[in-house]
């Protein structure tokens, strides 16, 4: 798994993941795990897998505040196969 920032410029760039291959090459199926508002951030993302197989994906943004702070969110997932 790869975890990057995607968008046209820096104000609107969010995060997004893509998998690769088992030598980490040929990376597809870009996914972003955050449904963030229009004309929010998603920025400094980091994923992590776990033990048991699951996937912590974290990433600040201003899409969920009511005041329109940055805040640090977390979501925990797992990999599903197409």
């Amino acid at each position: 798994m790869l975890s990057f920032q995607w968008g046209a410029k820096l104000e609107d760039a969010q995060m997004a993941v893509a998998i690769g291959d088992e030598e980490a090459q040929n990376f597809t199926n870009h996914t972003w795990p955050f449904k963030l508002p229009e004309g929010s951030i998603g920025h400094w993302n980091s994923i992590t897998v776990l033990e048991d197989g699951s996937i912590l994906a974290l990433t600040s943004t201003n899409g969920y505040s009511e005041k329109g702070k940055t805040e640090v969110w977390m979501i925990k997932g797992h990999l599903e196969k197409k």
